[in-house]
């Protein structure tokens, strides 16, 4: 009802779901692509294993066994950190854990639905169909950025899943497989942090850090000349460009709506291939039709891949025949429309 009252339910359904499946909705092929890791059957064999012995096991020696067979698959990205010094290898196997959990997770599940009520059963279903979406968003593999803590969850309703479909105490099976598993995370999960194995596509630069000096972005610094060229487009537009008029960004600058305080027209803030639904002669169309009168081309990107893949060229050159350069900033070009 809020939504409907803000937004409205027609124009959340557009951005949130037709919007992001025109350019990220994966094939079914790309869905169950994760699930195709050849150690797969290996790891979800330790843990049937484990769940085996504590279901049917009488003593606690059997739990702390299974303990042991439940932690083999947290283990092998850890001792993987010493076979192989390729950080997108050794992010791989962490990586890895997550289709195993969510088999292993969805299995436990519905065996030991009744032997859970309420929020307890519904839990883990919603954990895993949130794991999925959130994998979905980028193309599935590797799209863990802020869901970690979703796993952790979800591996702890599963072993407390098989606590209770045990018939004996299950201490000596929850304790040490949780002490387990939290040390070889620790391990694998940090040198995993360390690499910045998920920021390889940055320039990290080496150079001097600099400070923001516009007040809007104070407390913001960089290593680099990246702020100082920003801040010098920022000046450039509060003299040259009036607030009302609408600007077309590639491949996109949201700092620069934030930092001026200007109201964004085009609806595309990143032309990003990830998130941009449009072609480049839709693109044109939209400029067109929403009187676009300035187009600023960022040409020194803060990243190794073109976000724009092989459409920026194509997109610039039709952008170009409605504009002509009238300014040539370090970083930037600016242009105006033509018989604006």
């Amino acid at each position: 009802m809020i939504i409907q009252i803000t937004a409205g339910l027609e124009n959340y359904l557009h951005w949130t779901v037709q919007y992001a499946a025109s350019r990220r909705m994966p094939s079914l092929a790309d869905t169950l692509a994760i699930y195709e890791d050849p150690n797969l059957p290996t790891w979800i064999a330790f843990f049937a294993l484990g769940a085996l012995l504590v279901l049917w096991g009488r003593e606690d020696t059997w739990a702390l066994l299974s303990a042991l067979l439940f932690a083999v698959p947290f283990a092998w990205p850890a001792i993987y950190l010493l076979i192989d010094p390729d950080p997108s290898e050794r992010a791989d196997r962490l990586l890895a854990l997550w289709p195993a959990l969510l088999i292993v997770s969805f299995v436990v599940a519905i065996l030991s639905l009744r032997q859970r009520t309420g929020l307890s059963m519904l839990l883990p279903f919603i954990l895993i169909g949130t794991i999925n979406g959130a994998l979905m968003s980028q193309q599935l593999w590797g799209s863990t950025y802020a869901i970690w803590p979703l796993f952790i969850v979800l591996f702890a309703c599963s072993i407390n899943s098989v606590a209770l479909l045990s018939k004996q105490s299950s201490v000596w099976m929850t304790v040490p497989t949780a002490i387990l598993a939290s040390t070889f995370l620790l391990i694998a999960g940090g040198a995993y942090v360390w690499s910045h194995e998920r920021l390889d596509y940055a320039k990290l630069d080496d150079g001097q850090l600099i400070e923001a000096t516009l007040p809007e972005l104070k407390g913001l610094s960089m290593r680099g000349n990246w702020i100082p060229t920003f801040e010098q487009l920022v000046r450039y537009a509060e003299r040259a460009i009036p607030g009302e008029d609408a600007i077309l960004m590639l491949p996109g600058e949201d700092l620069f709506y934030y930092t001026t305080g200007r109201q964004p027209r085009v609806p595309v803030l990143m032309f990003d291939h990830t998130v941009n639904p449009y072609t480049p002669d839709e693109v044109l169309k939209i400029g067109r039709d929403l009187k676009v009168r300035w187009l600023i081309v960022k040409h020194e990107l803060q990243l190794d891949d073109d976000v724009v893949d092989g459409d920026k060229a194509h997109l610039t050159k039709l952008l170009k025949q409605d504009f002509k350069l009238i300014k040539g900033l370090k970083g930037y070009d600016v242009y105006q429309r033509r018989h604006a």
